[in-house]
């Protein structure tokens, strides 16, 4: 893509170096060196100065092309701005806080919720129960994703996403083998495990 090069193109320019800019990109360095090569072909002139294998300035086209590098940034970074201020466009900052046995469950409803949303920053907190319900009452986060128990009114707002089962495996011969129910205070200080389906 001619956007992702020029990007490339203008990474160099501000580091001077393949490495640097490679890694302001968030890419390897032969990508890099590759795209701004691709984009010289394209072009059909010589945009970098190397010696060797190092960046050493940039061509008189090279300039040129640079100034267009940066107003095409200016340009993309002004219709992004435009799109956000469009009615009905999302922004702003959403955080939730989930349980940590549920931390494995998030991506289930954040990843859905970047893709329609992407204009929202996501926070993503993990603490225990009571922890939760303090950082809604306190306004440190919007959404919890927690046990409703049997008091779903002490919430704004309670919507059941999905139930929990737990199943205690014992052994034959063992001291809950062939019971039908066990509290949780008959097994308080056995050795537990979670496991998501």
């Amino acid at each position: 893509m001619l956007a992702r090069k020029l990007a490339y193109l203008l990474a160099l320019a501000k580091e001077r170096h393949y490495g640097r800019a490679a890694a302001a990109c968030r890419v390897s360095q032969p990508a890099l060196s590759a795209g701004i090569h691709q984009l010289e072909i394209e072009l059909g002139f010589p945009i970098v100065k190397r010696f060797g294998q190092r960046f050493t300035g940039f061509t008189q086209a090279g300039e040129v092309v640079l100034k267009w590098a940066q107003k095409s940034a200016d340009d993309c970074a002004r219709l992004q701005q435009e799109l956000r201020d469009l009615p009905g466009a999302s922004s702003g900052m959403l955080r939730i806080g989930t349980l940590n046995s549920a931390s494995a469950l998030v991506s289930n409803f954040s990843v859905p919720f970047e893709e329609k949303f992407a204009g929202v920053s996501l926070t993503i907190l993990s603490q225990n129960a009571v922890e939760l319900q303090q950082a809604l009452d306190d306004f440190v986060i919007d959404v919890a994703l927690t046990y409703i128990d049997q008091n779903p009114k002490k919430y704004l707002y309670a919507q059941s996403l999905y139930r929990e089962e737990y199943e205690l495996l014992a052994r034959k011969g063992s001291r809950f083998s062939g019971t039908e129910c066990v509290t949780w205070d008959a097994i308080r200080g056995l050795p537990l495990c979670t496991r998501h389906f």
